[in-house]
């Protein structure tokens, strides 16, 4: 018949500590790969053009607005001048660069680097700045290019 082996209660919870340990380790390294560098476009160039009646870019219409499109975050400042820069963190390489309306900058949300929107770095994780584009507009046309 079956012999069963019953596990007491210090080698229990010494397992259970083990296993929890090794999840967190996987845990941890998945954190931190999702930290690593990203190559967005081999040129880093851009050059498209947007419909601002376009109901697509519908957030360009209001100052503090912005959009991410192929790669760059086109904003309409609060003063209402655009501004294009790399959607992509100098920092990290995480693409998750955005346009904070409050403070008038482009930030990123996952290690707090700051940038002017000229994409001047404004603190230390924004040191490197961004790459910015050159954006001109003839009525309702947007042309993002660079």
């Amino acid at each position: 018949m079956f012999k069963h082996q019953f596990m007491n209660r210090k080698e229990f919870l010494r397992t259970l500590g083990f296993s929890a340990a090794a999840i967190l380790a996987v845990s941890s390294i998945n954190i931190l790969e999702s930290c690593t560098a990203v190559n967005p476009s081999p040129s880093g160039n851009a050059d498209f053009t947007i419909d601002l009646n376009d109901s697509a870019y519908s957030a360009l219409k209001s100052n503090g607005g912005y959009i991410v499109k192929d790669g760059v975050v086109i904003a309409r400042t609060i003063s209402g001048s655009f501004a294009a820069v790399t959607v992509v963190c100098s920092h990290k390489g995480n693409p998750y660069v955005y346009y904070d309306a409050s403070s008038n900058q482009f930030a990123c949300p996952v290690h707090g680097a700051r940038y002017s929107i000229t994409g001047k770095g404004l603190n230390a994780n924004g040191s490197n700045g961004l790459k910015t584009y050159h954006v001109d507009v003839n009525g309702t046309q947007l042309h993002v290019y660079g």
